[in-house]
């Protein structure tokens, strides 16, 4: 039986591909289903939460002097409304805010990444020891449920940076949360990732899942060794389903993902 195309989508699975250069890594994802959620400076893409601001015109200038006066007088404006729109005109504002907001989302927002398909040979290249290693198959409603996701959702790919709108009348939680947006943008070169993101706000890194993780594809490179310890995993766990990818036989680059018996 092949699993590419429609048969995959059908598992209503999403996949990790996994490096089996430190396997202990890999079994506690699998067996005891432990999932890591990501710091965004730990992702591999130096551009992650590059973002871009432009200032929310629509605000009237009376208006905005008002809001910044309030914001001062309960001390959470440290300059006068004056120095705020002197910084605001010559844009040197933005350094400052731009730099506390990518704190906030460094230290407060966590990401685990994921892929909507297990037969893209790229991403076996690319994440998976060049087919020497794993892809793990896993239950997003599991996964959104257990590890207190706030958001979810593809990844989208553009040629330029997130634009986040600037309204000082905004506080900074309510700017933050919509800053959140630029976690699922990314470079439109990343696009054959069909990547999937899921992203929990003020959580330790490492979640449980149970009965998340549903099934192991091995990459057709993977060694016995790689291959036993699987099995001994399946052992483990009975209702693990492991799978083999394969190279296709007819013309085309989808790999076929094979039960194995």
């Amino acid at each position: 039986m092949r699993l590419n195309g429609r048969a995959e989508v059908t598992m209503n699975l999403l996949w990790k591909f996994k490096s089996v250069s430190r396997p202990e890594l890999v079994e506690a994802l699998v067996v005891r289903d432990e999932i890591y959620f990501s710091s965004p400076p730990e992702l591999n893409d130096p551009s992650e939460t590059r973002f871009k601001f432009r200032y929310d015109y629509s605000l009237r200038y009376e208006d905005l002097v008002d809001r910044l006066r309030e914001l001062h007088d309960a001390g959470t404006l440290a300059s006068g409304p004056e120095d705020f729109i002197a910084q605001l005109m010559d844009g040197s504002i933005f350094e400052g805010l731009e730099r506390i907001l990518k704190d906030q989302i460094f230290n407060r927002f966590r990401v685990f990444c994921l892929t909507k398909t297990a037969s893209n040979p790229l991403m076996w290249g690319h994440y998976s020891d060049n087919h020497g290693g794993l892809c793990v198959g896993l239950a997003k409603d599991r996964l959104v449920e257990c590890c207190h996701v706030a958001v979810h959702g593809l990844v989208r790919y553009q040629d330029q940076p997130f634009t986040l709108t600037f309204n000082p009348a905004e506080d900074m939680e309510a700017m933050l949360k919509r800053l959140a947006v630029a976690l699922f943008t990314k470079d439109s070169r990343w696009s054959y990732e069909q990547e999937v993101r899921l992203v929990t706000f003020d959580q330790p890194p490492v979640r449980h899942a149970p009965g998340a993780v549903r099934a192991v594809v091995l990459g057709f490179r993977a060694t016995p060794e790689i291959r036993r310890r699987v099995m001994h995993w399946k052992h483990l766990k009975q209702d693990l389903r492991v799978l083999a990818a394969r190279p296709p036989k007819e013309r085309s680059y989808e790999l076929d993902i094979v039960p194995v018996d």
